[in-house]
């Protein structure tokens, strides 16, 4: 095990020396994870070891490099997103192996930071623009030599402000300086000697894919990936036709997407424990009907799903395409029929709402639809999953209270939109997302501007500007209309808008009644508006399928036993065990209802054991203060409000009496929250979550962190 400086790296892979097999995933970390990493370079922190493979055997490589047979080549196998990492912010260019995640990465450091915590940050032009210790990272590596060269350019600057600075402080910033230009010769250690040189290519692959399997670096699609592309060398290749293909109608998907949805057509399930043991040809012959059933649903979504591209604002999450691709599959390559087509789109805009995937495509819920539509080849069957997990697919206006535009129900909210043919306010151009030319680009116009809403003090608290900045107080406009509109009072522009295009305003649910378009009158306007958009959200699912609400048949679902969306508890207040009350019991309820919150939502049930035998509620009738059934439920919905926000309570948390052959039980259902649920225990606040049929706690920082990155997107 030797070591090599980052200097010495970045020479060699710019130079070809060190490669990186085809196998791998491309580049997938995002802006927090590389600014981690540039801080512990600076403090010196340990980032972990390079692991490297020499052989001499012929590897398929990834970019222009290939390898020759009887010559040794160096191959990455663990380190490829730090090494990118830093070859992109210390050169300002992609490493020659680089594929993935575009590099962005415009990182500023803090001269006069008064800890190392805060030395590093992303471009803020209001912080940075006019402050002379704030310096590009990537400007400094590439082209100044050391510190001191900085500093003596900086001092000959023909911008005297910025001259003068540094003629001034130079003594004082050196030494930070310095440490900042040590990161050029910071010390990995290269692991070469664990794999021998004559390993097959086989047998090197199951190891990366064990080692980061236990390591948690990558995804189970990523692992997949790895080890088809080893059984099968061209189909990286095929894949990344076909994304350029998507790519080219606005849809920017991931490999990862394709190998789920092989996978879903290969094996039937969406984990992928069993395409370990596929061959070439079976390979093969499932991307062939991957790429035509893929191809298939993206005409689907553009010609009857009024989704124009793969924008977070109109396809919420590419996952959501998977349990249809392999339907499609499965059927010549379309819907059977027209009805079969409709409920398609149903379950599509309802998993999109709801929150149906967050967690990408390993996701409990994916292996649901996927093993269900497998199995029965039947859109219901994805209908009837979604139901376990959401109470009611009926959108109300409290929905919609301060939903931010982030929200899956902005996506809706733009569908039906453009299903209503809707149009810009001020040119008349219909509304889409590919529209030509940056001053056509689509915008999330405030219809109450925020300047007006400042001047009459609606735009002070953390509430207020919450309620102005969602989705009740936006419509979507061009580039262009958005900067006539803005700062503009509504009941001017409202007006031009109103007799210039008389269905523009109602095409993106705005009040056409002039008085709520008046400041004094916002919160009415929000209200209506909330009224009028769930209104038309229902009547637009509704229109797509006229099946009613079936009511939750409990008896069955104890047969399903507990599993991610499913727990039964024997009792809510009573201890078995003791023979007596127990408060310790009411938290296990509450923690496991937190632990649906912030996972994909599910149904609990008390009164019944863990094996699925009836325990009933006697015995917590028995311990309640009135010792009757009210009582009990007095408790139960006081430690609910006890425990959560009432907002949480109402949106997502409902609760219903279960008679089972004389025993009375207590049915639970739990939608996903729209936010991180922390619940207090020990006078600290923790994330409950579920995994598998457990509910578990996350104690790691960085790991909440990620959690919270995964399930909540934050604009």
């Amino acid at each position: 095990m030797g070591q090599i400086s980052i200097y010495q790296l970045i020479t060699k892979i710019k130079d070809g020396e060190y490669v990186l097999p085809d196998f791998q995933r491309g580049f997938v970390w995002n802006r927090t994870k590389v600014k981690k990493l540039m801080s512990s370079l600076f403090k010196n922190y340990p980032t972990g070891t390079l692991l490297i493979w020499s052989t001499k055997q012929n590897v398929k490589l990834r970019g222009d490099k290939v390898s020759n047979e009887g010559v040794y080549t160096k191959l990455i196998l663990d380190g490829q997103q730090r090494l990118t990492s830093i070859y992109r912010l210390l050169t300002g260019k992609e490493p020659p192996f680089y594929e993935g995640k575009k590099l962005d990465f415009n990182l500023y450091f803090n001269l006069s930071a008064k800890n190392d915590e805060d030395r590093f940050s992303y471009w803020q032009p209001v912080k940075m623009k006019d402050s002379f210790e704030w310096i590009n990272v990537t400007d400094f590596f590439n082209n100044y030599s050391d510190a001191g060269d900085y500093i003596e350019k900086m001092q000959e600057s023909e911008n005297s402000g910025i001259a003068d600075f540094f003629k001034e402080n130079s003594t004082k910033y050196l030494k930070v300086l310095n440490q900042l230009n040590k990161i050029r010769e910071y010390s990995y250690y290269l692991d070469e000697d664990k794999l021998k040189p004559d390993m097959e290519v086989s047998e090197v692959v199951r190891i990366f894919n064990l080692v980061n399997k236990e390591g948690r670096k990558l995804s189970e699609a990523d692992l997949a990936m790895a080890h088809i592309s080893m059984v099968s060398p061209t189909i990286k290749d095929e894949f990344r036709k076909e994304l350029e293909l998507l790519k080219s109608k606005n849809f920017e998907f991931e490999f990862d997407f394709l190998t789920t949805c092989l996978n879903g057509i290969l094996t039937g399930r969406g984990k992928f424990d069993s395409i370990y043991n596929k061959s070439d040809s079976e390979i093969l012959e499932a991307w062939n009907k991957t790429k035509r059933s893929v191809e298939y649903i993206i005409n689907f979504l553009t010609s009857r799903a009024f989704i124009d591209s793969s924008n977070q604002y109109e396809l919420r999450t590419q996952y959501l395409l998977v349990p249809l691709v392999v339907y499609v599959s499965k059927n010549n390559f379309e819907f059977k029929n027209e009805s079969d087509l409709k409920k398609g789109l149903y379950w599509l805009y309802n998993a999109m709402i709801w929150g149906r995937y967050t967690r990408r495509g390993a996701s409990s819920p994916l292996e649901q639809d996927v093993v269900s539509i497998s199995k029965t080849n039947e859109i219901d069957s994805l209908i009837d999953n979604l139901k376990r997990e959401v109470r009611d697919f009926k959108v109300k206006p409290s929905d919609l209270d301060d939903t931010p535009v982030n929200s899956p129900f902005f996506n809706l909210s733009f569908i039906i939109a453009k299903s209503k043919n809707a149009i810009d306010w001020f040119n008349g151009v219909k509304l889409h997302s590919n529209l030509t030319g940056k001053t056509y680009e689509l915008e999330k116009h405030h219809i109450f501007p925020k300047d007006l809403l400042k001047k009459n003090n609606l735009f002070v608290t953390r509430e207020q500007k919450a309620t102005a900045n969602s989705l009740l107080n936006r419509a979507f406009l061009t580039q262009r209309a958005n900067l006539k509109a803005s700062n503009n009072k509504p009941e001017i522009y409202l007006k031009q808008v109103q007799d210039k295009y008389s269905d523009a305003l109602e095409q993106q649910f705005v009040p056409i009644k002039e008085d709520y378009w008046k400041i004094d009158n916002f919160t009415d306007f929000l209200q209506l508006r909330a009224e009028i958009i769930s209104k038309a959200m229902n009547k637009f699912l509704s229109g797509l399928i006229n099946k009613k609400k079936e009511k939750i048949n409990v008896s069955e679902i104890i047969q399903e036993g507990e599993h991610q969306n499913l727990e039964f508890k024997s009792t809510f207040y009573y201890d078995i065990n003791q023979e007596k009350p127990n408060k310790e019991r009411k938290f296990d309820i509450t923690k496991t209802i937190a632990g649906f919150l912030n996972a994909d939502g599910g149904t609990l049930l008390v009164g019944v054991e863990d094996d699925g035998n009836i325990y009933g509620l006697e015995k917590d009738y028995n311990s309640s203060f009135k010792k009757n059934k009210d009582s009990f439920l007095m408790e139960f919905r006081n430690n609910l409000e006890s425990s959560f926000k009432d907002v949480i309570v109402r949106r997502h948390i409902e609760y219903s009496m279960q008679n089972l052959n004389g025993d009375e039980i207590l049915l639970v259902e739990i939608e996903k929250a729209r936010e991180p649920i922390f619940l207090k225990k020990d006078n600290q606040k923790v994330l409950f979550v579920r995994k598998g049929n457990k509910t578990e706690p996350i104690t790691d920082a960085e790991e909440i962190h990620e959690y919270i990155e995964d399930n909540w997107q934050v604009e």
